[in-house]
């Protein structure tokens, strides 16, 4: 999950916190295709894991377990 929020900053220009640090380290998989909108993923990633998501007041996108 690091790595994706890597890749979130350099291609959509977003700033990533993970509430839980634990996170950091949980594998995932899947495809970012950087032509479509973040929000793509971001359903995607909700759908098939037990991470949630928000955008704090300022954009700053939050990955949280549900």
């Amino acid at each position: 999950l690091v790595d994706v929020c890597t890749v979130l900053l350099r291609w959509y220009g977003i700033n990533v916190k993970m509430d839980d640090p634990g996170m950091s380290g949980k594998p995932i998989a899947g495809m970012i295709d950087k032509h479509k909108p973040i929000e793509d993923f971001l359903e995607n990633l909700k759908a098939s894991s037990k991470i949630s998501y928000y955008f704090d007041a300022d954009s700053v996108l939050h990955f949280k377990s549900r």
